[in-house]
């Protein structure tokens, strides 16, 4: 079987039914396993395997595995150690055995065992082993020079399970992928519709992060002929000089016609979007409608049309000509956009068709003969035309503004659609029994005229499971009537039209909610903030925080809140978030510490929360006083180590043995200790906690009090 790339799926049965009286018990096969930083291999010893009768489901947690030979059946479940990327994984069946290869979710350390339960804790233990194909005992050896195994050491699985093991540099099948560079690329391109270059930076996780993505689905593109190549950015600097590139990683398109298109590879965060975004490619990017009949019906059945029509038997044919070659160009280009929308494209040569077709579009669209034309349409809105130069991009800005009606519904299906204008939407939240929707929604749509390409408005009945997600994201409250609600983009601001509860929203309402907020006149209701994250995409253990729960979670009382407040503007702010992440996983068995990380770009402090200085930094909210929270120096590094060591000395109680960091506090290269100094010399920390939490329940006191900052730098 050739190497697939997995899709998350619910968990297999690993005992199944069989017909009749073939129905046999599975068996655990042989798992033998090894690992790297960032990779895992995982082995399924399954000898005389029918290579259909194989059946895989991953998640960031489990593996499942069914398969059959002739005379067994095997299935296991393997509970992982910690977490994968689900959707960078890859498998392939072998003679006698399926291979595995997986993606650390968090890549920095080795894990001490492949499953989650301790040995012994489990039926599954004896049947996991080492395998030793893929183990380099002499890098192993570079990697603990003062603990030479003995001889019978290198016999034990149990032991083997606790070392770490060294691989080659391999992170998926790329044999579909070949490394290109300035001599082979154009033969490469030869002959080809379209060829996918992905151009990345071996030394950067990010970067190889995209490298798994585009290998992990190699071979799928493969046999849908769309050919997949990679450049080095150390191995050609003159290529990518030659290409414009700059920022890596990134990808480009290159079309049989000779044109080429960047595209952003962080988008793509599921094999699957990357393979639909390139088998969109291979598709006409318009289409050719021979007669007046075939337009008609092309128009009825697609709700957002852009349609160029020429006509070169007037007399400028050659102008004409230029014209269609840049909608040509357009389509082609809108077609390459990852965030591209249900818009159908279409093209009439107006020289083929009869006289009777070519006066039926003219007087379609109130045009004189001979007509050519840019022409957008779209169902219950006016027919717009293009009076720019007909430029590529000129036309395709014109194209993306006006695809977009007046007033839209909006839906789970096409939200993206709209927040990726940028723009300020003006969301009407309808009640569904509010008998003057329709003539409210009529006044704002010849409203919106005005605001054209300034503010996107949309509206939506507010039953059903997708209003109440709606409203989650905007953070209002139904009151039971029909509201209003602007969303900045700019800024995340949110300002809110409500009225007396059960009372519907006036037309007048909604003018003067839009009018104040153009002339900037109103202050918002709420800062900028993400939405909260739902706990099942939020497991930590480095949880994400954001301005909506800052103040709740940072005053939780039965917690000492570790916050580490970021930019992506810092250079270096995914280095600290990798150092974050070890920390956060070392931390995990102490169970009062609960660390977060909060982007400060897109979460706006909130009014009631301290000034905590210029981003980046890091401060712990103790239980024994939330109204003084603790600093990490990190003037002397930003490590797990030394976040480990200031937490040692800080939290409420000191960390586990086995957890505590091999250096003493006092090292030469400073304290990791900042403001407000190490945890408080108290007889019974117990009764101090008690305490506060008794004082955080009473408004007075909290009322009261300020949080305090005392320099212990």
């Amino acid at each position: 079987m050739d190497s697939l790339s997995f899709t998350r799926c619910c968990a297999l049965l690993l005992i199944t039914a069989t017909s009749g009286a073939s129905a046999m018990f599975r068996e655990y096969p042989r798992i033998l396993w090894a690992q790297r930083d960032s990779m895992l291999y995982v082995k399924m010893v399954t000898p005389e395997v029918i290579e259909n009768s194989i059946e895989v489901g991953l998640n960031d947690t489990h593996l499942n595995f069914t398969a059959n030979s002739f005379e067994k059946q095997w299935g296991v479940s393997i509970p992982f150690f910690r977490r994968l990327e689900a959707d960078l994984c890859s498998w392939e069946a072998g003679r006698g055995h399926v291979q595995f290869v997986l993606k650390k979710k968090w890549v920095w350390r080795y894990w001490p065992r492949l499953q989650r339960d301790v040995k012994g804790s489990g039926e599954l233990w004896p049947h996991i082993g080492v395998d030793w194909k893929r183990w380099k005992a002499e890098d192993e050896a570079k990697a603990d020079q003062n603990s030479v195994p003995e001889e019978d050491d290198w016999l034990d699985e149990d032991y083997a399970l606790t070392k770490k093991a060294h691989f080659p540099y391999e992170e998926y099948p790329d044999e579909y992928m070949p490394l290109l560079n300035r001599s082979t690329l154009q033969p490469w391109l030869e002959g080809q519709k379209v060829g996918v270059v992905l151009f990345f930076d071996r030394e950067s996780r990010v970067n190889m992060l995209a490298h798994a993505l585009f290998a992990s689905v190699s071979k799928m593109l493969h046999d849908m002929e769309i050919p997949l190549g990679r450049v080095d950015k150390g191995s050609d600097t003159e290529l990518m000089k030659m290409l414009h590139i700059t920022n890596f990683p990134s990808a480009q398109l290159f079309l049989a016609t000779g044109e080429t298109f960047l595209f952003d590879t962080s988008k793509f965060k599921r094999g699957r979007e990357l393979v639909n975004f390139l088998r969109r490619q291979m598709q006409p990017e318009f289409t050719a409608l021979e007669n007046y009949a075939e337009l008609d019906d092309f128009m009825k059945n697609h709700s957002r049309v852009a349609l160029g029509v020429f006509d070169e038997s007037g007399p400028r044919p050659k102008a004409v000509a230029k014209k269609a070659a840049s909608f040509d160009h357009t389509t082609r280009g809108f077609r390459a956009r990852i965030d591209m929308v249900p818009l159908a494209f279409a093209r009439v040569n107006m020289s083929l068709w009869s006289m009777e077709d070519r006066t039926a579009i003219a007087e379609r669209y109130n045009k004189a003969l001979p007509f050519t034309g840019y022409v957008m349409e779209k169902t219950g809105e006016d027919t717009q035309f293009f009076k720019g130069k007909w430029k590529q991009n000129i036309m395709s800005g014109w194209t993306y503004n006006a695809q977009f009606n007046l007033l839209e519904l909006i839906t789970p299906a096409n939200f993206d659609e709209f927040r990726n204008r940028r723009l300020p939407i003006t969301y009407l939240l309808m009640d569904d029994d509010h008998i003057y929707n329709k003539e409210l929604l009529d006044e704002v749509k010849t409203f919106a005229k005005a605001y054209y390409n300034k503010m996107t408005f949309v509206y939506t009945p507010m039953s059903g499971p997708s209003a109440q997600d709606l409203r989650s994201h905007l953070r209002c409250e139904y009151n039971g009537a029909s509201s209003a609600v602007i969303e900045d983009h700019i800024n995340e601001y949110m300002y809110c039209a409500t009225t007396e509860y059960g009372k519907p929203i006036t037309f007048e309402r909604v003018e003067k909610l839009v009018n104040s907020y153009m002339t900037k006149s109103i202050n918002p209701d709420k800062v900028r903030s993400e939405q909260v994250p739902l706990p099942f995409h939020n497991p930590g253990p480095l949880f994400k925080v954001v301005s909506d729960n800052m103040f709740e979670v940072a005053m939780a009382a039965n917690k000492d809140v570790v916050l580490h407040f970021y930019t992506d503007t810092d250079d270096l702010y995914e280095d600290r978030l990798h150092e974050m992440e070890k920390f956060a996983e070392l931390a995990e068995d102490a169970k009062h510490i609960y660390v977060g990380s909060i982007d400060g770009f897109k979460n706006e402090k909130p009014q009631d929360f301290p000034d905590l200085g210029y981003f980046p930094c890091t401060w712990m909210f103790p239980m024994y006083d939330k109204y003084s929270p603790r600093h990490f120096n990190s003037s002397a590094g930003f490590t797990a180590e030394r976040l480990l060591r200031w937490i040692h000395e800080t939290a409420s109680f000191p960390l586990p043995e086995h957890v505590i960091p091999a250096k003493p506090l006092n090292e030469k290269e400073g304290s990791p200790i900042g403001w407000n100094g190490p945890r408080p010399d108290v007889d019974n920390m117990e009764e101090t906690i008690k305490k506060h939490q008794a004082q955080l329940q009473d408004p007075d006191y909290v009322n009261s009090k300020d949080f305090e900052f005392k320099d212990e730098l």
